[in-house]
């Protein structure tokens, strides 16, 4: 991976959305695509990358059993996540996840390509503007 890029990790086990985000983004950003929880975990321990987008539903561990993972260890918790879907959200499933503090916005599958890139640099934009916890 290129120093000065920006590192993004997709934790997601769809191969074909997968496919679409290296394709869209792999000239801007350095990719990571892991495509279970446990490969993500390490992987975020491994690279430490900038951003999270991560599945919900996935076999193994899901989503939220990933995020709780990221939170409870020091070298990945500060790491900013966001949520992505195929499905549309409930109010429950939604609130579940925006109880984690390292989640920071929730993303459908279907976004426009330009939609997804400008919510990955208000994070970065927005966890270089505030102080660490």
């Amino acid at each position: 991976m290129t120093e000065n890029r920006i590192k993004v990790l997709v934790i997601d086990d769809n191969e074909s959305f997968s496919a679409f985000i290296k394709a869209a983004f792999e000239d801007e950003f350095d990719l990571a695509i892991c495509q279970d929880g446990e490969e993500g975990i390490a992987c975020a321990e491994n690279s430490v990358p900038d951003i999270i987008l991560l599945d919900v539903n996935m076999p193994g561990l899901s989503g939220i059993e990933v995020i709780k993972r990221l939170l409870s260890r020091p070298e990945t918790r500060r790491i900013p996540v966001l949520v992505l879907s195929a499905t549309d959200y409930n109010i429950g499933t939604e609130s579940l996840f925006r109880r984690e503090k390292n989640v920071r916005g929730f993303l459908t599958k279907l976004a426009p390509v330009n939609s997804m890139k400008e919510l990955i640099l208000k994070n970065l934009r927005d966890k270089k503007e505030s102080p660490d916890d």
